[in-house]
């Protein structure tokens, strides 16, 4: 087992105990961390991410399926499960919890310096997916715009 694939298991080790400390720890001075649609993330700002995280779903856990290494990079893809307990931060305000059982895939291709730390991240997650099973999906939402006019 190479280095990039023993970081992939540290990171989901750590993502597991659920302190946003230790996460942020296994990254480098200055990691790139990005995931489609969103603004990129440094270490800290991904811990306060991962924390918002813990705080709504207390419980969630990874189940790693598969992971791919060449050199200092590594892909990886897993299921994530959780209870949506606790109260979700979003930009629009919190969102509380309501018991739903939540379980959602996710992709993550990582690179790793010569100490094994990630200094490059890209996410993959079906977020859409997710807000659906929190309540915050299309089905959930008031209409905006000319979507008004078409319910009248």
């Amino acid at each position: 087992m190479g280095q990039a694939r023993q970081a992939v298991e540290r990171l989901v080790e750590v993502y597991d105990r659920h302190d946003p400390a230790q996460v942020v720890a296994l990254y480098a001075t200055g990691a790139k961390i990005s995931r489609p649609g969103a603004p990129e993330l440094t270490p800290e700002t991904l811990g306060q991410f991962y924390g918002g995280f813990v705080q709504a779903m207390p419980d969630f856990r990874h189940i790693l399926h598969n992971v791919v290494e060449e050199g200092d990079r590594a892909a990886f893809e897993c299921a994530i499960e959780a209870t949506f307990t606790g109260s979700l931060p979003t930009p629009e305000g919190a969102v509380s919890g309501n018991g739903a059982h939540i379980n959602f895939t996710h992709a993550q291709f990582i690179t790793i310096d010569e100490q094994g730390r990630i200094i490059e991240d890209r996410d993959y997650t079906d977020m859409a997916h997710l807000m659906s099973q929190i309540g915050m999906g299309a089905a959930q939402q008031e209409p905006v715009g000319d979507e008004v006019e078409a319910h009248a």
